[in-house]
């Protein structure tokens, strides 16, 4: 929460330098679909483990640069839960619960037209996670999304917005040579150690 009230301060100042009439303030409402968790052995965690499917929630934040391209603020929460996957004829089973806040900064990329406007959009930033689990701490993570969508505006000053997302949380320890070496043995495509997630999303669009 704390970090939420944070944003929402940064975008007062941030907002100062947006032409009137195109900031964008965008609250929404998502779907992250089942996410997958890829660990190493010796992770607290293990390697059956996905990220339960479920809603999410929060604010994005459009600053336009040009008619073109917008920086953009984002920020989601999803309060779910990591499932052990048995496999197909097995049920899942309860592993701990677990709430994902992310915290971005990107570029948005738009199609200028009218009413209809696709778009384009790259963030990076932070992925704090939050485990209940005994002797297990609160941790913030280097996060990535890359996503597109469209917006449909109804004026000048309201719209809706339809996306879809992809989130990727790196989970990778370098805190010792060992974890360097381990990690320029792999293949550079190999994504051990971190979470992916895609999220469907609705928002509605308000304008300043």
């Amino acid at each position: 929460m704390k970090k939420t009230l944070l944003f929402l301060l940064l975008l007062a100042p941030t907002a100062a330098f947006a032409q009137a009439d195109n900031f964008e303030l965008t609250p929404t409402a998502g779907y992250h679909f089942r996410g997958d968790v890829s660990v190493d052995r010796n992770s607290v965690l293990n390697d059956n483990l996905d990220v339960k499917a479920g809603g999410s929630y929060g604010l994005t934040a459009d600053i336009p640069l040009n008619q073109w391209l917008s920086v953009e603020l984002l920020a989601r929460r999803q309060q779910t839960e990591l499932i052990t996957d048995h496999g197909v004829f097995r049920n899942d089973e309860h592993f701990a619960d677990l709430d994902i806040d992310y915290y971005h900064v990107g570029i948005l990329f738009q199609i200028p037209s009218s009413r209809v406007v696709p778009y384009f959009v790259a963030s990076l930033g932070l992925a704090h996670l939050d485990l209940d689990l005994p002797d297990t701490s609160k941790e913030d993570r280097g996060s990535a999304s890359l996503g597109g969508g469209v917006k449909i505006y109804f004026n000048d000053h309201v719209g809706l917005r339809f996306e879809g997302r992809g989130y990727y949380i790196d989970l990778d320890n370098d805190n010792n040579d060992d974890n360097r070496d381990d990690r320029r043995r792999r293949d550079r495509w190999d994504d051990r150690n971190s979470i992916t997630q895609t999220e469907a999303s609705l928002g509605l669009i308000l304008a300043f």
